[in-house]
């Protein structure tokens, strides 16, 4: 019982902090563009938060920001 009750206190966290990340307002977003990280192989849509400018988030939700770039059939890679 009390390893159940330590799983659900993780998933419960866990979403919170998910929720806190999308959550919040970034200093810029470039959304709907096609992510392109030879480092990582990633090569799709994503949404990317940027704030006081380092990136972070990226992800296929949609983040909010003071300004937002769309770049949707555009192409954004690193440098």
């Amino acid at each position: 019982m009390r390893r159940t009750k330590q799983i659900i206190l993780a998933c419960i966290t866990l979403i919170n902090l998910h929720h806190f990340a999308f959550a919040q307002e970034y200093d810029l977003v470039i959304a709907n563009g096609k992510v392109m990280d030879p480092e990582s192989q990633l090569e799709a849509v994503r949404n990317i938060g940027i704030a006081a400018g380092v990136i972070q988030a990226i992800s296929t939700e949609a983040l909010r920001g003071r300004t937002t770039i769309n770049a949707k059939g555009l192409i954004v890679a690193p440098g």
